[in-house]
């Protein structure tokens, strides 16, 4: 256990001394929003991935353990860091020059094919009469809509300070501890590193915000939590497989949910953005930033509670899971 939260403090503390040195870069390079005043940068990305990548060679160095561990998963975290990578550089271009929905979403997929043809890849899932093999075709698109739909929830989170970092910090909890749980200390090891970047982060993302995540950070975000959701269920159970991950992420997946459905109905664009997220209702409710922040940071909480109750299987322990996600 020393590992992990040495990891984790490790990355806590190199992102949060990373995030003042990116400030100026942001304003020369352009990546403002500029919807406030004074503009907010929003290179959080490149934070949270130096953030990662300095903990994890810092303590690989340090803790002979440690890098073992990772070394030993190169074939199971590799493909997620390269995605990952892509993701990242999409997002830092994006800040800087807002590219189209559509051009964004090529990329994405190209992510996505880049970690299939590597070895991630979703092609068992758990139905009401029993587990199924979805073969390479289907499973291929399962993947596909899982990464996509994981990293573009996570995205269409980041609409108001704190939340969407908020949330993706108690997602990589429930991710860690679903992994050691299930025996995958390497991803263990990655999680902790993006919860406690997340946590380093959050100082500068916490309204009023000082620093946004931008589509950088978001979507990054999202797609690492995606992949590590992946390869850090396997072994378990085929619910555990399915269950976790999705319950984990139940903010972001909620919202998005409800957004697809409601521009569906509308006969709206998919992509066309609005005001109508959950962090918006709470506002016009009366709410401020940061209870709104502290209302969605306790509900994300409950969702990664529930979430782990699903890794001890049991009757009991669904039937509590279940309890908290209808509430």
């Amino acid at each position: 256990m020393g590992s992990y939260l040495l990891m984790f403090a490790a990355a806590a503390l190199v992102t949060a001394a990373i995030v003042p040195f990116l400030v100026p870069l942001a304003q020369r390079v352009g990546a403002l929003d500029s919807t406030r005043s004074p503009p907010v940068p929003r290179l959080g990305g490149a934070a949270l991935a130096l953030g990662i990548a300095g903990s994890l060679l810092a303590v690989a160095v340090v803790f002979t353990p440690a890098r073992h561990t990772l070394l030993a998963a190169t074939s199971s975290i590799g493909p997620v860091f390269a995605g990952a990578a892509i993701i990242l550089a999409l997002g830092v271009v994006d800040d800087i020059r807002p590219l189209s929905a559509r051009f964004k979403l090529a990329v994405q997929l190209a992510a996505v094919a880049v970690v299939w043809a590597l070895g991630v890849r979703v092609e068992l899932l758990s139905l009401p009469f029993g587990p199924a093999n979805v073969g390479p075709v289907a499973g291929a698109a399962v993947t596909a809509l899982w990464f996509v739909g994981i990293t573009n929830a996570f995205n269409l989170l980041d609409g108001a300070d704190g939340v969407a970092a908020g949330s993706a910090f108690f997602s990589a909890t429930a991710v860690f501890m679903m992994s050691v749980l299930l025996g995958h200390p390497a991803i263990g090891l990655v999680a902790s590193a993006l919860a406690g970047a997340l946590l380093g982060f959050l100082p500068f993302n916490f309204p009023p915000a000082r620093a946004f995540l931008g589509d950088s950070g978001a979507l990054f975000t999202g797609f690492l939590l995606a992949g590590l959701a992946v390869e850090g269920s396997t072994k378990g159970p085929t619910l555990v497989a399915i269950a976790v991950p999705l319950v984990a992420f139940g903010v972001p997946v909620f919202d998005t949910t409800i957004t697809l459905l409601r521009r569906l109905m509308r006969g709206q664009p998919v992509f066309q953005p609005d005001q109508e997220h959950v962090h918006h209702g709470l506002a016009r409710a009366g709410l401020s930033p940061r209870q709104v922040a502290g209302v969605l940071y306790a509900v994300s909480a409950a969702f990664a509670l529930a979430a782990m109750t699903f890794v001890n299987p049991g009757v009991r322990s669904y039937a509590v899971g279940l309890v908290i996600i209808g509430a």
